[in-house]
């Protein structure tokens, strides 16, 4: 639905994990908190995707070509 209307696509996903809520209660970071470690895994994904879309070494897909979510 997204793709239909333009809007770009990332491939990275963010999952709803326990360590998220963890570290915010314990007020810490997903990367400072022991319990974080896959949700950090996924904001660490994210980010070296945006790294590479913003160096110029990824597309960002969008339209109909791009993958359903």
């Amino acid at each position: 639905m997204a793709a239909t209307n333009g809007f770009p696509i990332l491939k990275s996903e963010i999952v709803n994990r326990v360590g998220f809520a963890e570290a915010l209660t314990m007020g810490t970071s997903v990367f400072e908190w022991a319990g974080g470690r896959e949700a950090a895994q996924d904001i660490q994904k994210l980010c070296l995707e945006l790294e590479r879309i913003n160096d110029g070494e990824e597309i960002i897909h969008t339209g109909p070509t791009a993958e359903s979510a």
